[in-house]
Formats: structure tokens, C-alpha cells, sequence
């Protein structure tokens, strides 16, 4: 009998690079100092999902906590019109 391969997906980062746009509208409203279920709720979607978006982020840039990943982030990056009106450094 042969075995067939196990269909595997490999979670998690894979991707380096700087953070895609949902995943800036989340670090932003992180960097306000909202909580989880705050940023979920003004984006519509689940605290899950936003901490599932800040892993990912943080796993890609190697932080090992929240305030390490806000050190991280290259804001510089950041998109123009997410970032327009807000205190990020240009």
C-alpha cells in the first residue's frame, strides 16, 4: 500500500517584509494605545483576527513583545494615505 503525502499548510509567517495594509490600519490604532477588542471593533472585524495580524507582524520583524514591535515597525513605510494626519515620522 502506498502512503500519499499529508497536504501540510505551514501557518504562520513566511514572508519577510514590511506590514501589509490591514495589517498597518492594526499597528496604527495599536501605536493609539487601543485595546484588542477596540481595533477590532472600529475595523469590523474579530480580536482574533487583529491579534492574529500583530503575531504575524511581529514574528516577521522579530519582536518578541508589543512594545518591541512598535520600536520595529518601519514606519517610514507606511502607506501616505493611512498615514496622513496622524503623528507617524515621514
Amino acid at each position: 500500500m502506498s502512503q500519499r503525502r499529508a497536504f501540510r499548510r505551514k501557518w504562520g509567517p513566511q514572508e519577510p517584509g514590511p506590514p501589509r495594509r490591514r495589517e498597518w490600519e492594526v499597528l496604527l490604532l495599536l501605536r493609539q494605545g487601543m485595546e484588542d477588542e477596540v481595533i477590532a471593533a472600529r475595523l469590523g472585524i474579530a480580536a482574533s483576527t487583529v491579534r492574529g495580524h500583530l503575531y504575524r507582524v511581529r514574528e516577521r520583524l522579530g519582536a518578541s513583545s508589543r512594545a518591541e514591535l512598535l520600536e520595529r515597525v518601519p514606519w517610514e513605510q507606511c502607506p501616505a494615505d493611512l498615514c496622513a494626519g496622524t503623528d507617524q515620522p515621514r
